[in-house]
């Protein structure tokens, strides 16, 4: 896999963030990020109760990453806060090694500021640098914003899963397949290096 350097992203209110890899100095921030992102209830099939509630137990994923790095793991930092990660997971199997699986999460403070855009796109030149000739993502039907991007860089749906998410008894809402091809041309980055 081909290594990630340092990016900084120009936001759409003037701020710059930095793009960099996950360190296990993260795990506290991480937590909280994906607490707020949770509970602020936009595109995760996890509850607050699913998801890791100790650093410590962030800390424990972030470290088998680190031994396995089957794929990319990145965060974004703006003002010395992580307010975005990103991830790219490389199944173990042979057959699916040209493969990734994407995802993304921003603070809800920080989205609509252009970070989306930027780690997609980070993640995206990574992968085409790193030899993958496909990285798909699942988005729920509902979340419009978010396929619009997606499909802004070049991700195009693939299939659909009815009624595959319960909010709760009686109120679903459909997982949509989106798959993005390295030949695929993709958005010029609105990174640069740091």
């Amino acid at each position: 896999m081909h290594p990630f350097l340092p990016l900084a992203a120009q936001l759409k209110d003037g701020s710059q963030a930095t793009l960099r890899m996950v360190r296990p100095a993260d795990a506290e921030a991480l937590c909280e990020l994906t607490r707020l992102v949770v509970e602020a209830g936009e595109g995760m099939a996890r509850t607050v109760s699913e998801v890791p509630q100790t650093a410590e137990e962030t800390a424990v994923g972030v470290r088998r990453w680190m031994r396995e790095r089957r794929g990319l793991f990145i965060v974004a930092e703006r003002d010395a806060r992580i307010v975005a990660q990103a991830d790219i997971r490389v199944p173990p199997l042979t057959r699916l090694a040209h493969v990734g699986h994407f995802t993304v999460s921003v603070h809800p403070a920080s989205q609509g500021l252009g970070l989306g855009r930027a780690m997609t796109q980070a993640a995206l030149q990574w992968a085409k640098e790193s030899g993958l000739e496909q990285v798909n993502l699942t988005v729920f039907a509902a979340n419009q914003r978010a396929r619009k991007l997606y499909a802004s860089l070049g991700f195009v749906e693939q299939g659909l899963r009815r009624k595959y998410i319960r909010y709760r008894e009686g109120e679903y809402d459909d997982d949509v397949l989106m798959a993005w091809e390295a030949d695929t041309s993709i958005c010029p980055p609105e990174v640069t290096p740091h």
